[in-house]
């Protein structure tokens, strides 16, 4: 009787998961590496501030922008408004779009 009792709980069980659930966690690991990449809006406006408030800042600030889509580019940042900055060549940056600044 101990034999069949023992011989249950030795067969592995190698595939638990079905597509959905493989298919919801792929898509759970993709949102949490895109979250740990992006810093939050409170951090970026505090880099900003901090960049703005340099000594050597008087007229622009020369920042390299990441935003969402993974360009980075180089900017002549003038100041912030509201929701965006606003560049040298009077373009505006919304902070919504970008990812990190340095």
């Amino acid at each position: 009787m101990n034999n069949k009792e023992s011989k249950i709980y030795t067969n592995k069980i190698e595939n638990l998961k079905n597509n959905i659930q493989k298919e919801y966690r792929c898509l759970r690991c993709e949102e949490k590496k895109e979250s740990l990449n992006k810093i939050s809006k409170g951090d970026l406006i505090y880099k900003l501030k901090h960049i703005f408030s340099k000594p050597n800042f008087i007229y622009q600030a020369d920042i390299n922008i990441m935003y969402n889509n993974g360009k980075t580019i180089t900017e002549k940042i003038v100041g912030m408004k509201d929701n965006y900055l606003m560049t040298f060549d009077g373009k505006r940056i919304y902070l919504d779009e970008i990812n990190d600044i340095k």
